[in-house]
């Protein structure tokens, strides 16, 4: 599952095993949460209500690309890839949104953009913040990517540097 990043001011990862908190994330050790939410300071998944299997795959190269998957979508800009290679996205029916991508750790010179709807999401109540993450094959969390909201669209966006899972998490 993959997720947002922000930079620190570190490179970022130079192989798949390469990853964590110092690939330019947020630990979410690090992340405040609502403390009448979350008591221990740290979030999870958020439940959703299971959306239809959805994948997309393309060949995407210098120019970038855009896959759809299901209400989810990934955007590699102009310049990310300096070569070509086969893309593919595919979001699972379950109780989270989480999106997994192929070829796993595929590196980007510039960071790509994943949105994930949580539409279909029960959103606790009181929730002001929603995230991506980085989660590992058991929908834990690794850790928080930087992630912007659209709450009229109900989106959250963030720039992936490698393939991984994602979820919307809080």
């Amino acid at each position: 599952t993959s997720l947002v990043a922000m930079s620190c001011g570190e490179s970022p990862p130079t192989s798949p095993n390469a990853v964590g908190p110092q690939a330019n994330a947020i630990s979410a050790s690090r992340v405040t949460f609502s403390r009448s939410l979350d008591p221990s300071g740290r979030g999870s998944p958020i439940n959703c209500s299971p959306l239809p299997e959805a994948s997309d795959a393309r060949r995407i190269g210098p120019r970038g690309g855009t896959l759809h998957v299901g209400r989810h979508t990934f955007t590699v800009p102009a310049g990310a890839l300096d070569h070509y290679v086969v893309i593919t996205a595919h979001a699972s029916s379950g109780r989270y949104n989480v999106v997994h991508f192929e070829p796993e750790g595929l590196q980007f010179a510039t960071p790509a953009s994943l949105t994930i709807s949580y539409a279909n999401c029960d959103i606790p109540p009181g929730l002001l913040r929603k995230l991506l993450a980085y989660v590992d094959s058991n929908v834990n969390i690794v850790y928080y990517l930087e992630s912007g909201e659209d709450a009229w669209a109900q989106t959250v966006t963030g720039q992936v540097n490698h393939f991984s899972d994602y979820a919307i998490a809080w």
